[in-house]
């Protein structure tokens, strides 16, 4: 293992270790949401640290929204902190977004990422080319970058394949040491939960439609069945 393997190694497992701190208490709601934006301050934190100040900089600016026309994979409590986003706001506002979830989703239900990038559809929290979720982004938006304009707008009709937009190193293997951590620290903390791959659409829908879907979740429950992101076609 050469140094920067090792040091992505430790990333991991001190994230791996926050979680349980954090969880080893109570597992409820409000836990799970720090958790999550924890993982994404840590995250920061270390591409902070890390970043070559040689490297190009990054081509996403504000309202350049072509990575938001595609699939995005979340993990339950990621899904539960946006829901629990949402129901702070006024209720008239929860459910416009509850209708403007269930049209989306409706429409890219069991589509590949492929597929979900050919239909062109915006995601259900961009308006006016805005996220109108940012500040609970999922961890997986948080980490995307892009040292290339044209390379996303080429990528956007199908789905922004792995590897096919350049990256700024940094922030790439932090974030995805986070993760990995991040994943196994919920895994080993909440053993009898369900620790699937989301899609963004659904799982946020199922959690702000489901009464009490945090403390179901955290008890063993499946509660985001039907909600796996849908990575390859079935012949």
């Amino acid at each position: 293992m050469n140094k920067e393997q090792e040091f992505l190694s430790g990333i991991a497992d001190a994230e791996e270790s926050e979680v349980q701190i954090r969880l080893a208490d109570s597992a409820d709601v409000s836990s799970l949401c720090g958790v999550v934006e924890n993982a994404g301050d840590f995250a920061k934190k270390m591409r902070d640290k890390t970043v070559d100040p040689r490297t190009p900089s990054v081509a996403c600016r504000a309202k350049c929204d072509h990575c938001c026309y595609q699939s995005v994979s979340i993990t339950a409590p990621e899904a539960l902190r946006i829901a629990e986003h949402l129901t702070q706001r006024k209720s008239k506002l929860v459910q416009q977004f509850i209708y403007k979830l269930n049209t989306l989703n409706k429409k890219i239900e069991e589509k590949t990422p492929e597929q979900r990038g050919a239909l062109n559809l915006p995601c259900a929290f961009l308006e006016k080319r805005k996220c109108q979720i940012y500040k609970v982004r999922p961890l997986l938006c948080q980490k995307h970058t892009s040292l290339n304009f044209e390379e996303c707008i080429a990528a956007k009709p199908s789905g922004f394949p792995p590897g096919i937009i350049t990256e700024e190193k940094a922030q790439l293997v932090t974030y995805t040491a986070v993760l990995s951590g991040y994943r196994s620290g919920l895994q080993k903390s909440l053993p009898k939960s369900f620790h699937g791959s989301y899609e963004l659409t659904k799982a946020v829908l199922v959690a702000l439609e489901t009464e009490d879907a945090a403390t179901l979740w955290i008890s063993g429950q499946d509660v985001f069945k039907n909600c796996e992101i849908k990575l390859v076609e079935i012949a």
